[in-house]
């Protein structure tokens, strides 16, 4: 049964429950068209806190939902909405490995009662009553009577035409063959922030991004004020780098501003996949998937799947940064991630000095110190060596040479150096009149 939406309003008219009922349809079928208007996707989880997030789960329940219908309603605990009831797994057949649980609540009959008096399963509201304060004058409360929300959980796999529901979680069998969480799962969400798993991959890629393109920077030639200069036959890696740079600003921004739509983090992904696509055959426009607000989790998996493979194929980890910090007068620091620099890759410090190439190196393989944090402290105290530092007069190819800079490599042999690796840190000890020499450090995998 349909109605027209707008009630015809006129003086003398007799007013009854359903005058007000069909104006209240009215402004809300209207903030519905509105907010589809404005954007296509206006609904989807803000937050669904299940009361077990580990381990085996018997019986799902919710502590905490916030999310809109496709339908616009706002179901908000405990604002607007009651807690769904919990949802017992025991009848799942042993044959169902996985299963989505969703949100789900009676759609609105027009021919018919929409509120139950207590707690009677099946209908849209239940009336509940609250002492309400005169916020606009000095009466006293009154009890007024809302009519609240009641949701249920249901198992999403068949067509449920008489309820509006959102995909909230999904729920696979562990090893012993008792339901878990699947932590990876990104429903329809209204915001990127809304879905931890997806937010995470979305961090996750900014830090390989910046990653390769310091990579692709540091490999270019030695900027002249500030400005990158390249040699002939660098079009491709500054394209690249272009490409790369892009795509982490635009995502950063929405790592910023989380509370963006999904669909431009999408709409950015492809953007980036296309434009590595460019450089690699692994891939075809054809490939890409579209954006399916109503089960998202698959297009974004294979975008994020499609973007690893891309840039671990055109940017190529062989040259990675060991960023050095000041610790102290004489003292630097570094990280070595243990992920990407293991026993099989090589080790380089670069020095810049106003010295001849031969004083600086004859200095800083002589001076310096360079290993664990232990280690160096020992050294520089003792008078004892660490990891021996050789002097490379031709660097090769691998290493973008900068002007002005001796280069070294640290000799992969010996106790201090297997410490050093095994403990991820590395410490460089500068002694007085060459502290505050410009170094750099980096290594070169195989």
């Amino acid at each position: 049964m349909t109605l027209p939406s707008k009630v015809l309003w006129s003086e003398g008219l007799f007013l009854q429950p359903q005058h007000l009922q069909a104006h209240d349809r009215h402004l809300e079928d209207r903030l519905l068209a509105t907010s589809r208007a404005i954007h296509p996707f206006p609904w989807g989880i803000r937050q669904v806190v299940p009361a077990q997030v580990n381990g085996h789960i018997e019986s799902l329940s919710l502590l905490r939902i916030d999310v809109v219908l496709p339908t616009g309603e706002h179901l908000d605990t405990p604002l607007t909405s009651r807690l769904p009831a919990p949802l017992s797994l025991h009848d799942i057949p042993s044959t169902c490995q996985s299963f989505i649980a969703s949100v789900a609540l009676p759609v609105a009959r027009l021919d018919a009662n929409n509120v139950a008096l207590n707690d009677e399963s099946g209908r849209r509201y239940v009336n509940e009553a609250f002492d309400v304060a005169d916020i606009f004058g000095d009466a006293a409360t009154a009890s007024v009577h809302f009519a609240v929300y009641t949701p249920r959980l249901i198992i999403d796999d068949k067509a449920t035409p008489d309820v509006s529901k959102v995909p909230v979680l999904r729920l696979h069998r562990g090893t012993a063959g008792k339901f878990e969480i699947d932590p990876t799962f990104i429903p329809p969400s209204l915001t990127i922030g809304s879905s931890v798993p997806l937010f995470q991959r979305l961090v996750a890629l900014l830090e390989n991004l910046r990653t390769k393109a310091a990579a692709l920077m540091a490999e270019n030639a030695e900027p002249i004020h500030q400005a990158v200069a390249f040699r002939a036959g660098d079009h491709a890696s500054f394209w690249l780098l272009h490409t790369v740079s892009s795509a982490a600003a635009s995502l950063q921004h929405l790592e910023k501003v989380p509370d963006a739509s999904p669909e431009r983090l999408h709409h950015e992904l492809l953007r980036l996949a296309g434009g590595l696509m460019a450089f690699s055959r692994a891939y075809r426009i054809a490939d890409l998937p579209a954006y399916e607000h109503h089960a998202p989790h698959d297009g974004f998996h294979l975008l994020f799947k499609m973007i690893d493979k891309l840039v671990d194929t055109v940017i190529p980890t062989r040259f990675i940064p060991i960023p050095l910090e000041k610790a102290g007068k004489s003292y630097f620091t570094g990280t070595i991630d243990a992920a990407k620099i293991d026993a099989s890759a090589s080790i380089y410090l670069g020095v810049s000095a106003g010295t001849s190439g031969q004083d600086l190196a004859t200095s800083v393989s002589s001076r310096f110190k360079i290993g664990a944090s232990d280690d160096v402290e020992k050294a520089v105290t003792s008078a004892l060596p660490c990891v021996k530092l050789i002097h490379i007069p031709i660097p090769p190819p691998t290493i973008p040479v900068k002007p002005g800079y001796a280069y070294f490599l640290l000799e992969a042999h010996g106790g201090a150096y297997e410490r050093m690796l095994k403990t991820g840190a590395v410490r460089v000890f500068a002694p007085a009149g060459l502290e505050d020499l410009p170094l750099e450090m980096f290594a070169v995998v195989a």
